[in-house]
């Protein structure tokens, strides 16, 4: 891989994994994400972004501190793994409490003939 990148890929080899990993906690995220945007609860998944958003960057920025550039991609990765956690916790108690109407109200008896 160095061959191919030079000699800068040495220090991302360790990183690209972590990257991934976080790639894969914001892909679990996106469906409790999405059920709480068709729920219409749009200030319930900015509270959520916002949260998960402001502690990645502080645990990226904790990273940085400790372990420069890695630190920072471990600290990263430790946020966006709250987002599954967080989304997903949200939209379950958003579905528990959710009022269903009732089908008769939704679409109207009309005769098929």
């Amino acid at each position: 891989a160095v061959r191919l990148f030079g000699e800068s890929w040495a220090g991302a080899e360790e990183a690209l994994p972590l990257v991934g990993l976080a790639l894969v906690f914001i892909a679990l995220a996106s469906g409790a994400q999405n059920g709480i945007r068709s729920m219409r609860r749009l200030s319930v998944g900015l509270a959520v972004q916002s949260v998960v958003g402001g502690g990645t960057i502080l645990l990226a920025l904790l990273g940085a501190l400790s372990d420069l550039s890695n630190g920072a991609v471990k600290g990263f990765v430790a946020g966006t793994a709250l987002s599954p956690l967080l989304a997903w916790a949200a939209f379950l108690r958003l579905k528990a409490h959710a009022v269903v109407p009732r089908a008769s109200l939704l679409v109207p008896e009309t005769p098929l003939l």
